[in-house]
């Protein structure tokens, strides 16, 4: 699975050590009583926003899945793939709270359990419409904030997008 963590301070090799993070889970998960409180136990807390932005102000780290249900739901044991909503609230909070985003991606998750490949093709339609979009929103957000959120030497260069097996895809300049 894919995750980001939005760091609540700069990454240095110490700023791991004592990490005081949380995950973000799925409102719903927290309406069914003992799942929450096991989600609770295990420092997993509601992904609304307003928990997010509290999170992230009393200065902890915070964990989240953008491709969320929709990532668990469509999983392959046969391959590895990454999904991504076209919803990006976790890249504006990060930089309305002004903290730095850290990808991080699990190798092998998916091979722990198998999922439904009922409707695969209509899915894989789905994902790539939500890529594009995906796409274009990255693009924009570059092209709006890189300038004041990068030095100009990286800014200059623009944003390259590229897909494996497809090679570039999506250039956006300043």
């Amino acid at each position: 699975m894919w995750k980001f963590c939005v760091r609540a301070g700069p990454y240095t090799e110490q700023s791991l050590v004592g990490l005081d993070a949380r995950a973000a889970g799925a409102s719903i998960l927290f309406r069914i009583p003992l799942l929450r409180e096991l989600l609770l136990l295990a420092n997993v807390r509601d992904a609304s926003y307003d928990n997010i932005i509290g999170l992230l102000t009393s200065g902890r780290t915070v964990a989240v899945n953008p491709g969320g249900n929709w990532e668990m739901t469509s999983a392959s044991h046969e391959q590895e793939r990454i999904y991504v909503q076209q919803r990006l609230g976790f890249i504006r909070l990060a930089m309305r709270t002004g903290r730095p985003l850290l990808p991080a991606y699990a190798f092998g998750e998916s091979q722990l359990f198998h999922a439904s490949t009922r409707w695969l093709d209509q899915r894989l339609w789905m994902v790539e419409e939500v890529f594009e979009r995906y796409v274009d929103e990255m693009c924009r957000l570059f092209r709006e904030h890189a300038a004041a959120c990068l030095p100009a030497s990286v800014a200059a260069r623009g944003l390259e997008v590229h897909r494996i097996g497809q090679g570039l895809v999506r250039h956006a300049k300043l």
